[in-house]
């Protein structure tokens, strides 16, 4: 069994990312679902897959949220959210150093994973992570798709039905928190190509960017 680390050891925002302002504040938030199933507890009911996410300031999610871990489609998907990186100026990468902001911290993904990955400029001067979720997962299409998962059983298929749900509700929600999706970006990967990195390699860097922000994902598979 093999176990994976995605994580950001480079980020920024290009010029025309500034729309006009001298600085900005960042950070990134991840969706990643895999093949583990969730545990349950003393009742038979699945645990959410979030016991084991990751948050601001290395916090876990059940501590620096505790009423997201409620949320149905929390036992489906690890979320990862950074810590908020203020004063990022113009092409001025984020001080990063090491694996810098770990999205999925060296979990064995048992055969699949796919990952989505939003590099999010906040307007607001604090942001509620818990409220964000709650209003994503309570979405009546991501909610309908949590049902299905949980009657019809984890599936490949399944979990791209979860995420593309994800990916059409999240741009609409940080707008109306006052925050703005910069960059988007999805990776995808299975044990036989060593989760993305191909067949003979176990790390891979990939150069993420578009006309407003940039970033490096990388990708260590620990065979």
């Amino acid at each position: 069994m093999s176990k994976v680390v995605l994580c950001i050891p480079e980020l920024g925002v290009t010029k025309a990312g500034f729309l006009g302002e001298s600085k900005r504040e960042l950070y990134v938030l991840s969706f990643t679902c895999d093949l583990w199933p969730p545990d349950t507890d003393n009742n038979g009911n699945p645990r959410p897959k979030g016991n084991n996410s990751i948050s601001a300031y290395n916090e876990t999610l059940p501590n620096l949220e505790p009423e997201a871990m409620a949320l149905g489609a929390m036992r489906y998907t690890y979320v990862a959210v950074s810590n908020l990186f203020p004063r990022v100026k113009k092409d001025q990468p984020v001080s990063l150093t090491g694996s810098g902001i770990l999205l999925y911290p060296n979990m064995d993904p048992k055969g699949m994973m796919h990952s989505y990955i939003a590099i999010i400029e906040s307007d607001a001067k604090s942001r509620d992570v818990g409220k964000m979720l709650e209003t994503l997962f309570a979405d009546k299409e991501v909610k309908g798709v949590v049902d299905k998962l949980i009657t019809a059983g984890i599936s490949n298929t399944m979990y791209a039905h979860l995420l593309n749900a994800i990916i059409g509700k999240l741009p609409g929600i940080l707008k109306k928190n006052k925050d703005d999706l910069l960059l988007a970006h999805n990776h995808s990967g299975f044990e036989y190509d060593n989760y993305g990195c191909g067949q003979d390699r176990t790390t891979a860097d990939f150069d993420l960017k578009n006309d407003r922000a940039y970033a490096k994902l990388r990708i260590i598979v620990n065979i």
